[in-house]
Protein backbone atom coordinates (compact mmCIF):
# COMPACT_ATOMS: atom_id res chain seq x y z
CA UNK A 1 0.00 0.00 0.00
CA UNK A 2 1.30 3.46 -0.87
CA UNK A 3 2.40 5.55 2.16
CA UNK A 4 -0.32 8.15 1.63
CA UNK A 5 -2.99 5.45 1.59
CA UNK A 6 -2.10 4.12 5.04
CA UNK A 7 -4.08 5.44 8.00
CA UNK A 8 -2.13 7.73 10.28
CA UNK A 9 -0.62 6.09 13.35
CA UNK A 10 -1.84 8.99 15.48
CA UNK A 11 -5.20 9.45 13.79
CA UNK A 12 -7.42 11.95 15.58
CA UNK A 13 -10.84 10.48 16.38
CA UNK A 14 -12.39 13.90 15.72
CA UNK A 15 -11.97 13.23 12.00
CA UNK A 16 -13.99 10.02 12.26
CA UNK A 17 -17.32 11.63 11.45
CA UNK A 18 -17.30 14.59 9.08
CA UNK A 19 -19.89 16.83 7.46
CA UNK A 20 -20.02 18.40 4.02
CA UNK A 21 -20.29 22.14 3.49
CA UNK A 22 -23.76 21.68 2.00
CA UNK A 23 -24.94 19.71 5.06
CA UNK A 24 -23.60 22.34 7.46
CA UNK A 25 -25.25 25.14 5.46
CA UNK A 26 -28.55 23.24 5.55
CA UNK A 27 -28.23 22.61 9.29
CA UNK A 28 -27.47 26.25 10.03
CA UNK A 29 -29.93 27.58 7.44
CA UNK A 30 -27.27 29.65 5.75
CA UNK A 31 -25.40 29.63 2.45
CA UNK A 32 -22.50 27.40 1.49
CA UNK A 33 -20.58 30.60 0.86
CA UNK A 34 -20.99 31.61 4.52
CA UNK A 35 -19.67 28.21 5.65
CA UNK A 36 -16.72 28.48 3.23
CA UNK A 37 -15.92 31.87 4.76
CA UNK A 38 -15.64 30.21 8.21
CA UNK A 39 -13.27 27.64 6.71
CA UNK A 40 -11.17 30.28 4.95
CA UNK A 41 -10.66 32.40 8.07
CA UNK A 42 -9.80 29.37 10.23
CA UNK A 43 -12.91 29.40 12.40
CA UNK A 44 -13.72 25.82 11.39
CA UNK A 45 -11.04 23.25 10.65
CA UNK A 46 -11.46 21.03 7.63
CA UNK A 47 -9.83 18.44 5.45
CA UNK A 48 -10.14 17.60 1.78
CA UNK A 49 -11.34 14.11 0.92
CA UNK A 50 -11.42 13.13 -2.75
CA UNK A 51 -11.84 16.76 -3.79
CA UNK A 52 -14.58 17.47 -1.22
CA UNK A 53 -14.06 19.71 1.81
CA UNK A 54 -15.12 17.96 5.02
CA UNK A 55 -15.50 19.37 8.53
CA UNK A 56 -15.27 17.20 11.66
CA UNK A 57 -18.62 16.85 13.41
CA UNK A 58 -16.90 17.73 16.70
CA UNK A 59 -15.78 21.10 15.23
CA UNK A 60 -19.33 21.88 14.10
CA UNK A 61 -20.72 21.00 17.54
CA UNK A 62 -18.05 23.10 19.29
CA UNK A 63 -18.80 26.10 17.05
CA UNK A 64 -22.52 25.79 17.81
CA UNK A 65 -21.86 25.58 21.57
CA UNK A 66 -19.66 28.70 21.43
CA UNK A 67 -22.33 30.65 19.56
CA UNK A 68 -25.19 29.59 21.85
CA UNK A 69 -26.50 32.40 24.07
CA UNK A 70 -25.61 31.95 27.74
Amino acid sequence: MAPMKRPSKDADNAWGETMSIARIAERWRTSRRAVRHLLANGTLRFTQVEGSLRVPRAAVDAYERARRPK
